[in-house]
């Protein structure tokens, strides 16, 4: 299944602490939904997943790519892409070209039959 998705937040400001407890920020709670009204997958994954992530930015600024996985993870859940994200076994993650004014973010899901994911399906995948 592919998807494409609005940059989300990054993890540094996905969460906020007001009254000493934590919740999501406004601009997480805005993202959400956006994406839960645009983004509709053709069906819910109920085995193992396999994630693949390409952030296009829309800004030529140093990020640390790994901060929108948490986001991402949540989102993809909440639109039902898959039924819990302790599904996903493997994130591979890929900078992607800085799209000006304009960023989203790429994801390829894979559904694995639970049967087959032993250890030697893993490292046949290290090898890809």
């Amino acid at each position: 299944m592919k998807l494409i998705l609005p940059f989300p937040p990054l993890d540094n400001h996905y969460y906020t602490v007001s009254g000493g407890r934590k919740r999501l920020s406004k601009k997480s709670r805005v993202y959400i939904k956006e994406v839960m009204y645009t983004v509709r997958p053709d069906y819910t994954m109920t085995e193992r997943v396999i994630m693949s992530i390409t952030p296009h930015h829309s800004a030529r600024y140093h990020y640390d790519i790994g901060n929108c996985i948490k986001c991402i993870g949540d989102i993809l859940e909440k639109i039902k892409a898959y039924e819990n994200d302790s599904q996903v076994d493997k994130i591979i993650i890929c900078r992607g070209v800085v799209e000006k004014n304009n960023g989203y973010v790429d994801i390829e899901l894979t559904e694995v039959d639970g049967d087959k994911f032993d250890p030697e399906y893993l490292e046949s995948l290290k090898e890809k």
